[in-house]
């Protein structure tokens, strides 16, 4: 095959078209890893949020129970 010219051009064309497969499959898993990354990163972005929230809400439960315990009088009956 190699032999001749016809058959040399036949093989840099077979070589040129597995390396454009090669570029393409490539890109193609270049854009899914880029997609994936994406989501993972808007999933922990999210679940920071949640953990934020739900501090925040604790924080808050514990300030007001602190501020409703401070205003209860003392008398005997508290005891």
């Amino acid at each position: 095959l190699l032999s001749t010219p016809k058959g040399r051009m036949e093989a840099i064309q077979a070589g040129n078209k597995l390396a454009a497969i090669q570029i393409k499959e490539a890109q193609e898993t270049r854009a899914l890893m880029a997609t994936y990354l994406q989501q993972e990163m808007a999933r922990t972005q999210k679940k920071e949020k949640v953990e934020q929230v739900q501090e925040e809400a604790k924080r808050r439960l514990l300030k007001v129970n602190k501020l409703e315990s401070s205003n209860i009088p003392v008398t005997n009956n508290n005891f």
